[in-house]
């Protein structure tokens, strides 16, 4: 899969790119503000939830565009989110290990298509994005030099649907609401345990194409 994404890229990037279209080498620099919570299996009768909370994702993508519609890219992003965790059941040793929590990070990496329908008017260069790949989800403690209680690696999924505004002959502007869904197992605890991330973001891009 690495090298035929490779020579997906060398092949686009040797296409002499037209201006104001989407063709050649694809690049893509990502910030996202937004919301996310993360929650756990149930596990000796309770359940650990995080509060819905304000977060921070940068996101890359880099690959090659195909047919002025289609790009591939491999796509990587980090996010972290301030949040308070919150044991919800009877065992109070999870209840004190869990009451001084702030925030969670994840981490994706992975393969993704992002579209770009051939419409004009208002439609034109409204895009669709999709990745999937591997991800890994942290807990961490504000003040704190320790990780947290809980490290979980997994699998992900990311969509977005947008819009972008050329701002040079090859680079665009663009906006779009995305959401992501992270799954990873821990097996610290005393069973393995699964950990669900979700989120929702404003994404503003600057895009090479």
């Amino acid at each position: 899969m690495k090298k035929i994404l490779l020579l997906v890229i060398l092949a686009c990037a040797m296409v002499s790119a037209e201006p104001y279209v989407h063709d050649g080498f694809y690049m893509s620099f990502q910030y996202g503000p937004g919301g996310a919570m993360v929650q756990s299996d149930h596990f000796d009768g309770g359940q650990v939830k995080s509060d819905f909370g304000f977060s921070h994702e940068f996101l890359f993508k880099v690959g090659g565009v195909i047919e002025q519609t289609v790009a591939l890219h491999g796509t990587f992003f980090m996010t972290t989110c301030q949040s308070d965790f919150n044991y919800y059941g009877d065992a109070k040793e999870y209840q004190r290990d869990f009451e001084y929590k702030d925030g969670f990070f994840s981490i994706f990496l992975g393969p993704g298509i992002t579209i770009y329908p051939k419409e004009q008017g208002w439609m034109r260069d409204v895009f669709f994005s999709g990745s999937m790949g591997v991800a890994s989800l942290w807990s961490y403690r504000d003040g704190y030099n320790d990780p947290g209680d809980f490290s979980a690696g997994g699998y992900g999924f990311d969509f977005a649907v947008g819009k972008e505004w050329w701002t040079g002959k090859s680079w665009t502007f663009g906006l779009s609401l995305a959401y992501t869904f992270i799954v990873a197992d821990d097996s610290d605890f005393k069973n393995t345990i699964s950990w669900y991330a979700n989120s929702f973001r404003l994404r503003l891009s600057l895009t090479r194409s």
